[in-house]
Order: C-alpha cells, then sequence, then structure tokens
C-alpha cells in the first residue's frame, strides 16, 4: 500500500529515537541529545503521525527513567530542538492551511474507545499460523509485573490507550521486548531446570547432578533450549514469508492493473474524471483506488485515501460504501452516486475481473462504449448523448 512507503522510514527512525532517548535518561550524557533530536526530527518528517506515538513513548520512558533535574532539562531541551528542525515543513503547513488538515488527518482512522480491547484477549500481533509471539509476550508481562519493572507493559497499554489507530504496529515494539523476556526468564530455565528420568518423573536439574548415574556427552537439557529457540525462529521466518501469499489479492497491485493505468495515462484526455470499480470491501485496503491517481494521472473520484487532510474525509469514506452498493445494480445507479455530489464522470474502470453484473449492464447500455477489456481490467467511455437526445 501507499502509506507503507512513508511510515517503514519513520517507524525505523522512531525506533531509533526511542533508543536515544532511553540512553539519554539512564546514561545521562548530553551527547544522545543531539542523537534523539536527529532521529526524532527524521521520523516526524517521514510520516507526521509518528510525533504523537515518539512523543507519549518517550513520556513513558521519562517517567520511568528520567524524573531527575537532568531528565527534565534534556526533555525540554529535545522538544524544543525537534519543534525547530521540524518548523520548516510544519510553519508552512499552517501559514499555507492553517490548523484544520492537521486536525482533520488526526480524527480519521476509523477507530472506537474500544482500542483497547485487544489487551484483554492478547491477540494483536496477526500471526498467521500459531500465536506463539502473543503468548510468550504475555508471559514477558506477568514476569515484568512479578519484577515490579512495570515500564513496558505501561508502554505497551498506552499504545492502544492514546493510539488505537495505529496501535497493532506499535505495540510490536513493546511485545518484541517482551517475547525476549519471556523466552529468556521463562521458556528456556524451565526448559533446561527439569528434565524427564527413565521412569517419566520430573526431577531438578540440581537433584540429577547428584545422582550417580553416568550422564551422556550431550545432554537433552542443553540441546532443548536451543531446539526451543531455534523452532521458535523457523516459525516466524515461514509466517513473515506466508503472510503475502495469504493477504487478499486486491490489497497487492498486479501487473494486469498497472498496464491498465498506463493505457489510461496515453489515451484518455487529462481532464478525465472515472469511477472506479475494484470488488475492494474497505477503502483501506483499496490499492488499485489508493494508486490509480499516482500512476494513471487522472482524477479518481471514488478515491479516498489522500483525503485524511480534509474536512469532509468521513464524508467521502461514507461516499465510497455508497458506490460499492452499486455493484450488483445497473448504470443508473452510477449516474445517481455522481449526481448526488455533482461529480461527473467520462469514464469506469472496472477492476481484477470483480463486479461481473455491472460489467455486463455496461456492455449493454447505451452511454457506455467499452474501450479497454485486457486481462480482467474493463474500462467504459461515458457520455449523456443518448439520454440528452
Amino acid at each position: 500500500m501507499g502509506g507503507g512507503i512513508a511510515r517503514a522510514p519513520s517507524l525505523f527512525f522512531a525506533i531509533l529515537a526511542l533508543y536515544q532517548a532511553f540512553l539519554l535518561y539512564t546514561r545521562r550524557q548530553q551527547r544522545f541529545v543531539i542523537s534523539t533530536v536527529v532521529f526524532l526530527s527524521l521520523a516526524t518528517l517521514s510520516h507526521v503521525e509518528i510525533a504523537w506515538f515518539a512523543a507519549f513513548s518517550m513520556l513513558v520512558l521519562f517517567i520511568f527513567y528520567g524524573r531527575n533535574r537532568q531528565g527534565v532539562y534534556n526533555s525540554l531541551v529535545v522538544a524544543a530542538s525537534a519543534l525547530i528542525v521540524t518548523a520548516p515543513w510544519w510553519v508552512s503547513v499552517l501559514i499555507a492551511h492553517g490548523i484544520s488538515p492537521l486536525l482533520a488527518a488526526a480524527q480519521t482512522g476509523s477507530h472506537t474507545w474500544l482500542g483497547w480491547l485487544p489487551l484483554i484477549t492478547f491477540n494483536f500481533s496477526d500471526e498467521p499460523f500459531l500465536g506463539l509471539l502473543s503468548v510468550i509476550g504475555l508471559l514477558g508481562v506477568y514476569v515484568s509485573l512479578l519484577e515490579k519493572k512495570l515500564w513496558l507493559p505501561v508502554w505497551l497499554a498506552s499504545i492502544f490507550i492514546l493510539d488505537p489507530r495505529s496501535s497493532g504496529t506499535y505495540a510490536m515494539l513493546p511485545l518484541t521486548l517482551l517475547v525476549g523476556i519471556g523466552i529468556s526468564r521463562v521458556i528456556v530455565p524451565a526448559i533446561s531446570n527439569f528434565n524427564p528420568t527413565s521412569d517419566g518423573q520430573i526431577v531438578r536439574d540440581e537433584e540429577r547432578k547428584e545422582s550417580s548415574d553416568i550422564r551422556p556427552r550431550y545432554r537433552i537439557e542443553e540441546l532443548v533450549p536451543k531446539l526451543a529457540l531455534s523452532h521458535l525462529l523457523v516459525i516466524a521466518l515461514v509466517a513473515a514469508l506466508s503472510i503475502p501469499m495469504l493477504t487478499q489479492p486486491w490489497i497487492r497491485l498486479s501487473q494486469e492493473e498497472r498496464q491498465a493505468m498506463q493505457w489510461i495515462k496515453s489515451n484518455t484526455p487529462r481532464a478525465s474524471s472515472l469511477l472506479l470499480i475494484t470488488g475492494s470491501d474497505v477503502w483501506w485496503t483499496d490499492a488499485v483506488a489508493e494508486w490509480f491517481p499516482a500512476l494513471a494521472e487522472r482524477t479518481s473520484l471514488s478515491t479516498v485515501q489522500g483525503y485524511e487532510w480534509l474536512p469532509d474525509f468521513n464524508h467521502r469514506v461514507y461516499r465510497y460504501d455508497e458506490l460499492h452498493s452499486c455493484f450488483n445494480e445497473g448504470p443508473a445507479c452510477l449516474e445517481q452516486w455522481a449526481k448526488e455530489d455533482g461529480g461527473a464522470f467520462t469514464y469506469v474502470y472496472i477492476s481484477n475481473s470483480c463486479c461481473q453484473f455491472i460489467r455486463t449492464s455496461l456492455k449493454t447500455a447505451p452511454d457506455y462504449n467499452l474501450v479497454y477489456d485486457q486481462r480482467g481490467v474493463t474500462i467504459f467511455s461515458y457520455s449523456h448523448k443518448h439520454r440528452n437526445s
């Protein structure tokens, strides 16, 4: 998806910024002020949403590690310096557009106050098979609570409460650290300290050492922890490689879609406006609608992505869902949809062999002319000539 191009470097820089902030609070060396400012500024300039996540995450670090005079001073210097470094971007936005685009963007994402519920089920890692990492991470939470080392559980909870829109992504950072705790403090010691005897009973490793039995050269208790860690890595690798194959096909932009967009760019007037019928269930997984304006260089009346900065974003989402209700109806539904907002269209783009009913209806409708039909992508031109005569 297009949004990932900006989110990937922003998350990368945010991780580095949080690490430098942790060193700043724990080692109390001024050189970490500069590195924290640099990475925090790069994260903000890559994707502005990350600034909020980085800000409250650093606040959690401050509460647990920086509550002293030097920590307060360093925090103020970092915040002021990051504002200055990023000022060329946000000041120019405020001068040109005011604060309304930032407020509009902050209200998108379709999140609700129930965004903290995954904390109860602890099922948010999106593992395609066994939710092994979530289970181990939960063990890490219990260990942290027992040892009264609360910053990771508090950080995890704050993500779901303060940033529910992207909590599934950002929660992976504390979850990863909690998985490390679960492995090192629970799983490996449990496997290493208990071993089955020949009669099936479980004895502690210390008791085994006191016995007169001759130990084998390679003890099972030395091999099992390594086997368990290797198994965990294999599961994680297989899951990562399987995600693209398990992903719904319309989330990926196919070569056929790109060829159709290139045809539109080369064979339609630049002022053309199109209705995109893609078959996607929800707008945020609609890769065709997201990439169309950039690759075809034409106006899409139904694309939602990119309108997050405008006050009528929610209306745009509503209109997208309304258009999808036309898929099983005739061309009159499309024309009524466009008429309601005054958005006249000149072409209809039907994607990836979806929506056979509307495709067949347009082929027999007098105002529609089939101009492109290759490899599952169908494009119709539209005019009012028959209705006006």
